[in-house]
Order: C-alpha cells, then sequence, then structure tokens
C-alpha cells in the first residue's frame, strides 16, 4: 500500500470493493486508515465515518448544503494530507480536515456550471 489515508464516498468504496457491505469493504482495503463519506448518499445530513483498521472509531456529522459542490473531496484529502506532513495525528488530521472542509463550503463560491467551489482563500 502506498497511502495511509482512504478518503471515497459511499459509490467509490463500492467500486473499489464490489459485492460487499460497507464494513467488508473497509476490510479489504489495503490501507489503515478509512473515512468514508455519505455525501452522495444522503439528503439531510453528511456523515463521515472514521476507520482505523477496519474499525470503525468516529463518526462526524454535518449539515448538508443546498446546490452541487465541485472540489470538496479534493480540499478534504489535500487537508488531511498538509496536516499529516506537518505530524498532526492521523484522527485529528481527519476531524481538522473535515471542519475546514466545511467551512470552505459555507463560502463557497459559483463560478460556473451551477456548481459552487469551495473557497480556500483566507477572508
Amino acid at each position: 500500500p502506498l497511502v495511509d489515508v482512504i478518503t471515497p464516498n459511499v459509490d467509490e468504496l463500492q467500486a473499489l470493493s464490489p459485492n460487499k457491505n460497507e464494513q467488508q469493504a473497509v476490510e479489504s482495503l489495503p490501507c489503515e486508515w478509512v473515512l468514508l463519506t455519505t455525501t452522495d448518499s444522503s439528503n439531510d445530513e453528511i456523515e463521515h465515518r472514521l476507520y482505523h483498521h477496519a474499525e470503525l472509531l468516529e463518526r462526524y456529522t454535518y449539515t448538508k448544503l443546498p446546490g452541487d459542490y465541485h472540489g470538496s473531496g479534493c480540499t478534504l484529502a489535500s487537508s488531511i494530507a498538509g496536516l499529516l506532513a506537518l505530524g498532526v495525528e492521523t484522527r485529528i488530521a481527519c476531524k481538522r480536515a473535515l471542519d475546514y472542509t466545511y467551512q470552505t463550503l459555507l463560502n463557497a463560491k459559483s463560478i460556473g456550471k451551477m456548481q459552487h467551489h469551495p473557497n480556500r482563500q483566507k477572508p
């Protein structure tokens, strides 16, 4: 394995491990940490589930924002990677990155194609 953390949504997890339930799919992945998001499969709330060695450790819930967004997954993964590079423990890095990503979406900009893009600039 070349990664420590993978951040799939539900559809991506199924593509990586077809015909398996969530627990089986997470267990089949060759990485230590899995941060699963339900963004594409929920209406009112988004739940992120953090697994370590296929054991569910944390559930993080956020209100789903209206509209379509482009770049939220990249923002999340990049934030986690940056925090890990700074030496932040994985569990804490995931929570901080989730909070940061949510803030960028709360302040998102619409720059065309009816999608909102995370605002990663400091105010």
